[in-house]
């Protein structure tokens, strides 16, 4: 996901955090944080909404990125 995200492919890059996102068990799993990250750089209709959501579903499940996600909502109001 990383990899797709610093050369800008970003619909493979959502696909890889949302694989991660969707795997349970981990003490602290970063999938949805990041897809927020790769939504905000893509930046097509709709992503900042998005993001947003998922920002505040990271704050809402107190888990690691929590004071990052915090963050970013504040400055995206």
């Amino acid at each position: 996901g990383y990899t797709y995200l610093v050369t800008e492919n970003y619909d493979a890059a959502l696909t890889a955090f949302d694989e991660l996102a969707n795997i349970k068990g981990l003490y602290s799993n970063p999938g949805n944080f990041l897809k927020a990250l790769v939504l905000l750089k893509r930046s097509k209709e709709g992503d900042k909404e998005q993001a947003k959501q998922l920002l505040q579903q990271v704050v809402n499940e107190k888990g690691g990125n929590m004071k990052e996600a915090e963050e970013m909502l504040g400055k995206l109001k």
